[in-house]
């Protein structure tokens, strides 16, 4: 559960420090390990912030 909500929590656009506050995590390596973004994602992302 807390891979697929800190993967959503950056699917839904927010930045590193929001899901880190979010999850708990300490660091970026730990929060890395937790996230796991789906590639069509990553596009929508990057599509909607350029909108």
């Amino acid at each position: 559960m807390r891979h697929e909500g800190t993967s959503r929590l950056f699917e839904a656009g927010f930045t590193i420090e929001q899901v880190a506050l979010v999850t708990g995590h300490k660091d970026w390596k730990m929060l890395r390990r937790y996230t796991h973004l789906r590639p069509e994602m990553l596009h929508a992302i990057r599509a909607a912030r350029a909108a």
